[in-house]
């Protein structure tokens, strides 16, 4: 996904670095381009390269002399970054060329030689002049014609089955016709010994599929990617893109979704995603009503069609006769009708034996198959993913067991909805998975965060009062399932404007409960979009009216992010207390576990806003020990994130530490060492570490967050500000004061570029510079960065709070440095800020003792001068050090 696609929070990293994508032309050209800059060699092995005549992914195409033969050939050149002599991809690509170099057949594209160059690996062919089966289909031969050319290419395929091959991506694309009517199969980038298990790692990547005339859908673009599902899904067997064993059987499905192709003028499967894509195998290919193709060369390819393996024919030698017979001018009635039998066996064979459904689950629909195919879509997506899928698989488990359990019962109307909901939810994230544009974080909070059914039990909902109603509010409420899967899956930008439309809708259907669940998602979505205050109002509206329509899971899921947006984005510790407070009785109302450890969650978070360590660290206690780290649902990350806060704000930092290095390792098994999350968690174990006294390990672990967020993010992303800040303080401790200003200053226009003026953390920028100006003895520029600050921060914070409370201490050490005359406005601040620092809950000793530090500098400077008015002596604080470095704690 681009930056205009997702929106990135510190809370939560939408960024799509998932392993398998399709790749769209214009990427494959970017990506091509930048390699056919680089000048064709002259010679290749023996051979004198004249011009290079194409390229793509996996490598460039030469035309070349040989002059041992004096004849012109074709070499392929793969890239160096792909075949390198010493990879293991290339190892076997030089064993597999070698094999078919050993094949001699007229259907097959004859290769001559296969060695290495410079460590690349080269294979020299002959060179086919003539068009794609695609461009000559669209030539308009005749059916007669088109019959020949499949069969040629048939028996191609079964000459490299003959040799231990799979071709793999078997499309009209890589069968090239020749002017005299001959037919070669060609393209053998993804040639792999038969039964081969694609699970295995490998860096070869097949070159780009050539765009067809018409509309390109994803689906016909070929899927490349380091050890995922490749080929070009629309042609792919079902076992292929579950990526189960791929055997010659594969090749045959392909092949004849390609002949149907051909001949019908459409696929035999329409699908606009892999979701349907598997449906569509699932229920088979129809004939069309009216074909020139004889009926009996139909039912040769509904066989070859066959959704289970084993139902087709035995191999391309078997298939080949039967369409040779088909096409014969007769063909025995009795053999016809054995082989119509034959497929007709195969499609009626049952996927949940013959059960029937029971009456209360008629309006549920078609269960079997539906079921089967979702659990398919899993098992596509399974190849390139994580544990998070075996929970997805797992959902849906369980709400098709809760479905037949209701099926078989007596359950009421509304329970049997509830569930078809469930699975509507788990559905529409399915299919917003299938496109591979997500983040594989954002992708496991997604399934985590899935209804598995149980949410269903008490459910009561007020009927629509006709057929009608009830068919328009499952419409709005799909499409309420879409958007939601959407954000869920990070892609907020792109859902701008959606919240209103789906608000409208559910307007319209009169249901109030669609109206709270329109206004809900429209209340999320301003929140991942940083329209905070809209997205509280919206998101309390909506609990509002959950609690109108009783719906008790809607209304304590709704108070819940209204509190999380008072507390995490808004900083307002009032509001956040009495939404949290309507969290907590929706919560109780509902007993659920899940939302009680949500709820505790926020009540610390909220403690520590209102600086009360003591009681953050005591609604913590137990949740974090509870946690298995083997099997940690990313969606439970922000507990070891907020216990390490919390730690860290008591003084227990080896405490702090150990739980940033806990969910470092966490998250590296899960997420891989490239994800941006990990960014995150390094710039927090280095902040702490710094504060720990162990620079060196500090100094590893920021450099890691600096390198994984600039990959990410860019380099004026706001997250960049807090480890610019950090490695500023980093240097500070060193006495490196030129670095650590070039820190502050990269803070400071990054939070210009990026926060409103009065934002907060633009005060820890203005920090910034003042600390290091002070240090530097440029007082004037000190006392003024100062007081910028303390101008935000005085817009931002409460009087009484400890934010501002430091910036006022701040300011009140530059004016002190400044001049001695100064004493009375360094007084005025430190009297305040030290009154909020000891009325704070579990307040920090090291602070009021820097406070009373500074006062009694202030003090002595103000004696000096005799007309100075008398201040009271403050009570006795600990000593203070004579500099605080750092004297306040990092920003999160």
């Amino acid at each position: 996904m681009n930056d205009d696609d997702s929106v990135i929070s510190r809370a939560t990293l939408s960024i799509s670095l998932a392993p398998v994508r399709l790749e769209s032309p214009g990427v494959v050209a970017a990506r091509d381009g930048a390699r056919e800059s680089v000048a064709p060699p002259a010679q290749i092995g023996r051979y004198h390269v004249l011009e290079r005549i194409g390229a793509g992914g996996m490598g460039e195409v030469f035309a070349a002399r040989d002059p041992e033969l004096d004849r012109t050939i074709a070499i392929k050149l793969v890239h160096a970054d792909l075949g390198s002599s010493s990879s293991a991809a290339a190892a076997r690509l030089l064993r597999e060329a070698q094999t078919l170099a050993r094949l001699n057949h007229p259907n097959v594209v004859q290769i001559f030689e296969v060695g290495t160059v410079k460590g690349r690996v080269y294979i020299a062919m002959e060179i086919v002049r003539g068009d794609t089966l695609r461009r000559f289909a669209e030539q308009g031969p005749s059916i007669a014609r088109r019959l020949d050319a499949l069969q040629q290419c048939a028996a191609g395929l079964h000459a490299i089955h003959r040799v231990g091959l799979v071709h793999r991506d078997v499309k009209p694309d890589n069968v090239v016709v020749a002017a005299d009517g001959r037919v070669r199969v060609v393209d053998f980038g993804l040639a792999r010994g038969a039964a081969a298990d694609t699970a295995e790692p490998e860096h070869v990547e097949p070159e780009p599929t050539p765009p067809s005339p018409g509309p390109h859908t994803p689906l016909s673009a070929r899927l490349t990617v380091t050890g995922a599902v490749v080929g070009t899904p629309v042609y792919m067997a079902p076992e292929q893109l579950r990526r189960q064993v791929i055997d010659p059987r594969c090749d045959q499905f392909a092949f004849c979704v390609m002949a149907w192709e051909l001949l019908a003028g459409e696929r035999p499967f329409a699908s606009a995603s892999i979701g349907e894509l598997f449906e569509a195998h699932r229920s088979g290919p129809q004939p069309p009503a009216r074909s020139e193709v004889p009926a009996s060369v139909w039912r040769v390819l509904t066989r070859g069609l066959a959704y289970e393996s084993s139902a087709r024919w035995p191999d391309m030698a078997a298939l080949l006769e039967a369409m040779q017979r088909a096409v014969r001018p007769r063909t025995s009635r009795r053999a016809a009708i054995a082989t119509a039998a034959g497929v007709l066996a195969v499609v009626a064979v049952p996927v949940f034996g013959a059960r029937a459904e029971s009456a209360p689950c008629v309006e549920l629909g078609p269960r079997g198959d539906a079921a089967k195919a979702r659990l398919d879509r899993v098992a596509a997506l399974r190849d390139h993913d994580e544990p998070a899928l075996e929970v997805l698989g797992a959902r849906i488990d369980a709400i098709s067991t809760r479905r037949q359990q209701a099926c078989e019962g007596q359950d009421a109307p509304p329970h049997h909805r509830c569930l078809e909901r469930a699975l509507s939810r788990v559905d529409a994230l399915i299919d917003a998975l299938a496109r591979g544009d997500d983040d594989i974080l954002d992708r496991a909070r997604a399934i985590a965060s899935l209804p598995d059914g149980s949410e269903c039990a008490e459910h009561s909902e007020s009927p629509a009062p006709s057929v009608a109603a009830r068919a328009e509010q499952a419409r709005v409420r799909s499409e309420l399932d879409r958007a939601s899967a959407e954000l869920a899956l990070g892609h907020a930008g792109r859902l701008r404007g959606r919240g209103a439309e789906l608000r409208a809708m559910a307007l319209a259907t009169g249901s109030t409960g669609l109206q709270a669940e329109a206004l809900a998602f429209d209340g999320e979505l301003a929140g991942a979009l940083g329209e905070s205050e809209l997205a509280r109002a919206n998101l309390r509206e909506a609990a509002l009216q959950a609690e109108a329509e009783r719906d008790d899971a809607l209304a304590a899921s709704a108070w819940l992010s209204v509190a999380k947006v008072s507390i995490g984005q808004l900083r307002d510790p009032v509001r956040g207390r009495d939404d949290l407070r309507s969290a907590r009785a929706a919560v109780v109302r509902l007993g659920d576990e899940g939302l009680q450890e949500r709820l505790r969650l926020l009540g610390a978070q909220l403690s520590l806003l209102e600086g009360d360590v003591a009681s953050a660290r005591e609604q913590l206690e137990g949740l974090v020990e509870a946690l298995d780290d083997d099997d940690l649902a990313p969606t439970r990350w922000p507990l070891l994130d907020v216990a390490a806060d919390a730690a860290e704000a008591a003084g227990e930092l080896d405490e702090a530490a150990s739980l940033h290095a806990r969910q470092r390792r966490i998250a590296l098994a899960q997420l891989g060492p490239e994800h941006p999350m990990l960014a995150a968690i390094d710039y927090n174990l280095g902040k702490v570490e710094l504060l720990r006294g162990q620079v060196d390990a500090s100094r590893v672990a920021l450099d890691r967050a600096l390198q994984g967020w600039r990959a990410a993010l860019g380099d004026q992303h706001p997250d960049l500000a807090l480890v610019h800040t950090a490695l500023q303080q980093w240097e500070m401790h060193h006495g490196s004061l030129a670095a650590a200003r070039e820190h502050a200053v990269r803070v400071l226009e990054i939070g210009r570029a990026q926060l409103p003026e009065d934002h907060p953390d633009l005060a820890l920028a203005w920090v910034g510079i003042g600390a290091v100006a002070l240090l530097q003895g440029a007082h004037d520029e000190a006392v003024d960065a100062y007081a910028r600050a303390l101008a935000i921060a005085e817009r931002a914070h409460a009087p009484d709070h400890v934010e501002l409370a430091i910036v006022r201490l701040d300011y009140a050490e530059a004016l002190l440095e400044r001049s001695p005359a100064d004493a009375d406005l360094a007084l005025a601040q430190i009297e305040p800020a030290r009154a909020a620092i000891e009325a704070a809950p579990g307040h920090d000793p090291s602070l009021l003792a820097f406070a009373d530090r500074l006062r009694k500098t202030a003090l002595r400077h103000r004696d000096s001068n005799p007309d100075a008015p008398d201040v009271p002596d403050a009570p006795d604080a600990p000593d203070a050090p004579d500099r605080i470095d750092p004297k306040r704690p990092l920003p999160k």
